[in-house]
């Protein structure tokens, strides 16, 4: 304590920077009482003390490596006796011992001095830290104050990441957004700190990945980072990048194997065509398979897709029918060489295989037991044959060879195996972008988004609508690059019209246009194109345009055309949709698809639309239960479907398989039990007459018993049946099904008839009919479909199946057992009973459903929910999209566990 010159207590004030003396004086005191002081002497105003300020002199903030830290006390006025001071480190998040040798003594500012320097030796560890502090306490008995000291976030080397997970090959969708992984620091970061990567590959970093993956928080030991994907909306295919965490700040990434990331183009929709499929990316890539001869894929060939292993053309085994010594041969083929033209008037290599009886080594003419003969391909490629011996097995009794025929179509001088996946060629179709696309057999079309139609393919009877006719290097667009992109031309539909819907069939083609009107193009039999002829359109100069009518779907009473909202073609056939809610339809009646079940079409017409008084209002409206509206309709090879705006679903037509879906097995719903017919003509003046004969149910024919139409001539002239009369043959077999008997009615032609105009004849009208002979099967008497009781957002047709989506994602189908996946070797839907509502969804399995679907052949596809197509079905042309299932069914049988999870995705990309 200070010794103050007045005597009075002097205390010491301390601030955070500096010590303030301040000294008190006062008077003495005195016994006397107030009362009794009289004129007391003044009290003396002591000379003011002085104010000894304190600072502190040296930098409060320091680095670990500086070893001492140097503060001093200094005092603004020096005192004439020591100024003592208790000192003491105060721990903060520096801490005493590992951070810095702790103080705890008494300093003083020595009489007459005004400083006094203090030194606090800092510990440098080798230990990662952040910027730490802890505190100076500075004392006497009456105050104190602490003043921090700083000390920086070290040098030493910082914390080590390390990527928590074990797998590290991801794919992802191109507009999933990001991909999370975890990581983990050995110690926390001092500061927030972005974590960026490198890579390489075909996909490039800040246009299809983002760079960066992310910031670690400081303080933080673990952090989700996620590589973020871009949706560059770049036509382009499957990306593969391998990726690496860069160094970042004080953070040291751990060696570590490569994030391996590939992406996937984002499916947008599936267009199932007649015997192939194709898909269309939000990006404008489109992938097709399936059925290609016509180069109907745009893809540079007219090669199927999907039904073999593309380079691959044929492996197979020839087995021996006796033991010898089994030689080969391979010889040259050249055109007619044998006076057969075997390769269409090209060349090819004969494969010989034969035992040599002779001993010479090598297969003498005589000695050839079986050739086949591999043309060259379209483009001159030769083929190329490998031949192997094979040992005696359950397949071969005896040792043989398997042989196996490649095209080095590539030209790259090996031979490749698969074409799909990253193999899989993209259609060509040009820059603008695509809305729609529809699959012929032999050709395609695309609707843009600029609402035009542009076709390709073969180019036969005006497929295209090109006004071209299909010679020399008009009879494909496509066959050549130079056809193909933004070269393919537009189809010209008339001044000022666009297309607002496209529809293709097996063979032709139609639009609805802007004003609500249908154009058609393409081959013109059975009345298809619904102009009341049988002409092809699209062909010659001046077919199009302007020229091209609209088709006359009938008009109001104002004489307003109707317009339709919705059109589809079937093989030979077309439906629409009015904006009134009905269906109409025209071309090939054979199973009865266009559901004009009246008498008045049934007995006298199979095609409807080649005739000029068939079209506009003569052509009826289907008639449904209740008179409802429909929204869609959907037709295919003999069957056709209505979707209604109550989401309830009418189907008829073609029903061999149970693929109308109403509990029936009337082969043809909508025919009024007719069914077929077929006839013979009289001729040298005799008689034929047609005899029912009873099948009993043991007959090979028919396990349920049926009937033998036998066809008889009036042999011994008495112009009747009977048993005089001599057989010719037997026309027809109809067999009994469940409880439906086969119906059929015999009627004789007179001379003049349209059948048999000469002499007459004999004509049989035969059905196995639930309903009975001319009774009315569409309207009321046509059931709608049972469905489950949720959307249906579309439907897929297929040759005898029908498929429907419904809003959840599943998928439920019936009709044919090969194509309806369901696991079962029995058709469903003909039997009481068999009613989707009562089946299964498909099962494309775990946690996998659908966003999408398309059929129109043998095989239906589902786009699902993991950005994959699947396929069920016969794979007739590839249209499966498996080549190990070529010529087979997927999901037909359920002991050979295809579905499910065991259904393997289509390779597109």
């Amino acid at each position: 304590m200070l010794n103050p010159p007045c005597g009075n207590a002097t205390k010491l004030l301390i601030t955070s920077i500096m010590l303030v003396l301040l000294t008190a004086c006062g008077g003495s005191s005195s016994n006397k009482k107030v009362d009794e002081i009289i004129d007391p002497a003044p009290i003396p105003t002591p000379d003011p003390e002085p104010t000894i300020e304190i600072s502190l002199i040296g930098e409060l903030v320091t680095d670990e490596t500086a070893g001492i830290m140097s503060i001093t006390i200094k005092q603004s006025v020096a005192l004439d006796t020591d100024v003592e001071y208790t000192v003491t480190t105060v721990n903060g998040t520096a801490l005493a011992g590992s951070d810095f040798i702790p103080i705890d003594q008494m300093v003083s500012v020595a009489a007459g001095q005004t400083e006094h320097t203090l030194n606090i030796e800092l510990v440098d560890d080798s230990e990662y830290e952040c910027q730490e502090n802890f505190s100076l306490a500075i004392a006497n008995s009456d105050d104190s104050v602490n003043v921090e000291i700083i000390i920086n976030k070290d040098t030493d080397p910082g914390p080590n990441l390390i990527i928590k997970n074990t797998e590290l090959d991801w794919q992802i969708a191109e507009n999933h957004g990001e991909l999370t992984f975890d990581v983990e620091l050995d110690t926390a970061v001092c500061e927030d700190t972005a974590i960026t990567v490198a890579g390489s590959g075909s996909a490039t970093l800040g246009e299809d990945v983002n760079a960066s993956v992310g910031i670690i928080a400081a303080g933080e030991t673990n952090a989700t980072l996620a590589l973020k994907v871009l949706n560059d909306e770049i036509k382009e295919g499957k990306e593969t990048i391998s990726l690496t965490l860069q160094n970042s700040g004080d953070i040291t990434i751990a060696p570590h194997t490569p994030i391996n990331l590939t992406i996937i183009p984002v499916i947008a929709s599936l267009h199932g065509g007649h015997y192939g499929n194709c898909i269309l990316t939000e990006d404008n890539l489109v992938k097709c398979w399936g059925y290609n001869g016509g180069y109907n894929f745009a893809n540079g060939h007219n090669r199927d897709v999907g039904d073999n292993y593309f380079e691959l053309e044929t492996d197979r085994e020839y087995c021996p029918y006796e033991a010898g010594d089994l030689l080969h041969n391979l010889r040259t083929y050249t055109q007619n060489q044998d006076g057969r033209d075997r390769c269409d008037g090209g060349n090819g290599i004969a494969l010989e295989f034969g035992n040599d009886d002779n001993g010479d080594k090598s297969i003498d003419p005589e000695e050839v037991n079986w050739t086949r003969y591999f043309c060259d391909a379209d483009d001159s490629t030769p083929p190329q044959i490998f031949v192997e011996p094979i040992p005696a097995s359950q397949e071969c009794e005896l040792a043989g060879l398997s042989y196996r025929v490649f095209y080095d179509y590539n030209s790259n001088d090996s031979f490749d195996y698969d074409e799909m996946g990253e193999n899989l060629i993209a259609s060509d179709i040009g820059d603008e972008k695509i809305t729609d696309i529809q699959l012929g057999e032999y050709f395609s079309c695309a609707l843009t988004a600029s609402k035009q139609v542009k076709c390709w393919g073969d180019n036969y009877n005006g497929y295209l609508g090109l006004e071209l006719t299909s010679e020399g290097d008009n009879e494909n667009i496509g066959d050549s690059p130079s056809e193909l992109g933004n070269n393919l031309q537009y189809i010209d539909f008339g001044k000022d019209l666009l297309v607002e819907k496209l529809a293709v069939g097996e063979d032709h083609s139609c639009a609805i246009l802007d004003n609500g009107r249908i154009k058609c193009w393409g081959d013109g039999s059975r009345g298809r194109l619904g102009y009341g002829n049988s002409d092809d359109i699209g062909n010659v100069d001046g077919d199009m345009g302007d020229n091209l009518a609209f088709v006359d779907l009938g008009s109001d009473e104002a004489g307003v055309h109707f317009k339709a909202i919705d059109i589809s073609l079937g093989s030979l056939s077309s439906c629409a949709v009015l904006e009134n809610g009905q269906i109409k339809c025209w071309g090939y009646n054979d199973s009865s698809q266009l559901g004009l079940d009246s008498i008045e079409f049934q007995e006298s017409q199979e095609n409807i639309g080649d005739e000029a008084d068939e079209m506009g209002n003569n052509l009826l409206a289907i008639n449904f239960k209740d008179d409802k509206l429909a929204s869609r309709v959907f037709i295919t090879y003999g069957h056709t479907c209505a979707l209604f705006e109550d989401n309830s679903l009418a189907c008829w037509g073609g029903n061999y398989s149970g693929q109308v879906g109403i509990e029936t097995q009337d082969k043809k719903v909508g025919d009024r039990g007719l069914g077929a017919t077929t006839y013979q003509c009289n001729y040298n003046d005799n008689l034929h007459f047609i005899e029912p004969y009873q099948i009993s149910s043991t007959s090979p024919r028919c396990r349920e018993g049926g009937i033998d139409f036998i066809l008889r001539l009036d042999t011994n002239g008495t112009s009747a049946l009977d048993e005089g009369d001599e057989i010719v043959t037997v026309m027809d077999t109809v067999c009994t099904e469940g409880d439906v008997s086969p119906l059929f009615i015999i009627d004789q032609l007179a001379e003049g008839s349209e059948q048999c105009p000469d002499q007459g004849g004999v004509q049989l009208t035969y059905s196995l009919d639930a309903n009975g002979l001319y009774d009315t099967e569409m309207g009321d008497n046509l059931s709608y479909v049972k469905l489950d009781n949720k959307d249906v957002i579309d439907v897929s047709l297929g040759w005898a199946s029908t498929c429907v989506l419904y809003i959840d994602g599943d998928v439920k189908c019936w009709g044919d057992e090969d194509e309806t996946g369901l696991e079962n070797d029995m058709d469903y839907g003909d039997d009481a009973g068999e009613t989707p509502l009562a089946s299964n969804p498909i099962n494309l399995g775990t946690n996998i459903s659908a966003k999408g679907i398309g059929g129109r052949s043998y095989a239906h596809c589902a786009i699902t929910n993991e950005n994959t197509v699947k396929c069920w079905g016969y794979s007739d042309y590839g249209e499966s999209g498996n080549p190990d299932f070529y010529g087979k069914s997927i999901g037909d049988i359920a002991e050979e566990n295809e579905m499910g999870d065991n259904l393997v995705p289509v390779a597109i990309f």
